[in-house]
């Protein structure tokens, strides 16, 4: 037992670095990419997509992604806590609820962002950077994952930009997917096991990096 908990404190503090460093904010999910489409020229203009840009939908899914996570470190804090506080499922219930609500929130925006994204035209000076960007160096440089920013480079060098809305719209509904089981088993008063806990900590972890990272290459060839 007490090595369960030094493990989920682990995992607790990771999440809660990660998160740390990207500020809370949707400003390293993605972003710029919305400069991938339409004629944004050496300006960097986004195009406009009906009421809303490319990039407008992709900080409202992440935003949600965010909240979704903020929520799901209160889920981790309160399994962590459990022997100490003890359970009240009343409160882990509706942890989880609004954790599905920011996810749900994430997914339906994100859906609607690849539908528009793909009625659009890339930017043809955009996909000449990416597709010229020395990934390996600025991987070395700035001590990124290896798996994960080869993930990245994989979509943006040739010019993929779609695929990066698609690859962060699966992980959400894996996300999902798991809280919906936690949710299962809270329902009728019972605790997830570990594995299922470190299941939804590490793929919200791959999910923050894969976004930070595809923001961090536009941030680059943009400025």
């Amino acid at each position: 037992m007490k090595s369960k908990n030094i493990l989920i404190k682990i995992l607790f503090l990771l999440l809660f670095l990660v998160m740390l460093n990207l500020n809370i904010f949707p400003r390293v999910c993605s972003n710029g990419a919305g400069t991938g489409y339409g004629d944004g020229g050496n300006t960097g203009v986004i195009q406009e997509v009906g009421e809303k840009t490319i990039e407008m939908y992709i900080v409202e899914g992440s935003g949600y992604y965010l909240g979704a996570v903020a929520n799901i470190n209160n889920i981790l804090q309160f399994y962590e806590g459990q022997e100490i506080n003890g359970i009240d499922f009343y409160h882990f219930n509706r942890l989880l609820d609004q954790a599905l609500i920011n996810m749900d929130k994430a997914i339906i925006t994100y859906d609607t962002l690849i539908r528009r994204a793909e009625t659009m035209p890339y930017n043809k000076v955009v996909l000449e950077k990416l597709a010229g960007f020395d990934y390996n160096t600025f991987m070395i440089e700035k001590f990124l994952n290896k798996e994960i920013f080869q993930q990245v480079e994989g979509y943006l060098k040739v010019g993929y930009i779609t695929g990066i809305f698609k690859h962060t719209y699966e992980n959400f509904l894996n996300i999902k997917g798991l809280l919906v089981s936690i949710k299962s088993l809270a329902s009728v008063n019972r605790l997830p096991n570990l594995d299922t806990i470190w299941q939804l900590n590490e793929k919200c972890l791959e999910t923050s990096y894969f976004g930070s990272y595809v923001a961090r290459v536009f941030n680059e060839i943009n400025n």
